[in-house]
């Protein structure tokens, strides 16, 4: 508050009068015109890959020193964030903090955020195909078979061929941003080290280990791998009445290596006559696959299969 004295001096016109003057006292609210609170923030631990609380906090430049603090998160918890100049979070996802400041005495207000890394521990998000074709990717999605957060901020992956020789190894630790590995940060193209020749077709072996703050999980399995010009499509039974199997087969050294494949090499199935009329259509999204034939006159028929930019086409007799 500030207070504002104005005084005003009466004279009487009448000589030999005492002359007196009237003061007045007006209470006037303090207006802090001009100034304002500057805030700036920070956060230790703040990184995928630090298992630590992570603490903020914030300072202010500028108003009398009085100040409120008040805190507020998005995505929002039911954790107490306290009322002071620093507070200490776990979060489980990446969180927005924001602080909101009243100066008590000067009547000033500020605020500002701040976005913090997760504190990644618990359960791991993961799907792995186990089969891809040349040209593609082997990636690791999350379970939902998408880009997200994997739960953990390192993997380290080995892979290696019958014979005991390793093709392929990568390893990697997020130290930034505020998501940790996620869907498709884990992958390999086929290649001998990555920027080779592509590996013969076959099967490979691979060790993945899955990091966060609570679990160190090692992954053992096999992959196939695919090429298309050893690669076929075969059809039981021929002729066919009700139903035909379709299965994905490789021919390696004389050798046929078949595998149960996945996402990776979904397809997209066409029956078609021979005066060329589309009779079926059908889309595949693993191997083995059953296509329903018993509605299908009995005659002769052209099966194409389209995988990715491939396609094979066997010929197919529906009898009955």
């Amino acid at each position: 508050m500030r207070n504002v004295y104005d005084c005003h001096q009466l004279v009487p016109p009448a000589a030999g009068k005492v002359l007196f003057a009237v003061c007045c006292m007006l209470i006037l609210p303090f207006t802090s015109i001009g100034q304002s609170l500057n805030l700036s923030m920070s956060a230790t631990n703040n990184a995928p890959n630090n298992c630590n609380a992570r603490t903020i906090s914030v300072s202010v430049a500028g108003g009398s020193g009085n100040y409120a603090y008040f805190w507020s998160s998005s995505p929002s918890s039911n954790v107490n964030l306290g009322n002071g100049s620093s507070i200490a979070v776990s979060p489980s996802v990446a969180t927005t903090y924001t602080v909101a400041i009243w100066d008590n005495s000067l009547s000033l207000y500020a605020e500002k955020s701040i976005v913090v890394s997760p504190l990644l521990s618990g359960s791991l998000s993961y799907f792995i195909p186990n089969a891809f074709l040349e040209g593609n990717l082997w990636r690791v999605m999350d379970a939902s078979k998408t880009t997200g957060p994997l739960n953990a901020y390192r993997y380290e992956l080995s892979i290696i061929d019958n014979w005991g020789n390793q093709v392929y190894a990568a390893s990697r630790t997020v130290s930034s941003g505020t998501l940790g590995l996620v869907g498709g940060d884990i992958s390999w193209n086929g290649r001998l080290n990555g920027t080779g020749s592509y590996v013969p077709a076959g099967n490979y072996f691979y060790d993945l280990r899955l990091i966060n703050c609570s679990t160190n999980t090692l992954i053992k399995a096999t992959i196939t791998f695919f090429r298309p010009l050893m690669l076929t499509v075969a059809v039981a039974p021929n002729p066919a009445d009700t139903y035909v199997t379709l299965d994905l087969l490789q021919d390696e050294t004389q050798m046929q290596a078949v595998a149960t494949k996945e996402d990776q090499l979904s397809a997209e199935l066409h029956l078609i006559n021979l005066a060329g009329r589309v009779m079926l259509t059908q889309a595949v999204a693993t191997f083995p696959a059953q296509l329903d034939v018993s509605a299908i006159p009995e005659d002769e028929y052209v099966l194409v299969i389209r995988l990715g930019e491939y396609t094979f086409r066997k010929r197919l007799l529906v009898r009955r």
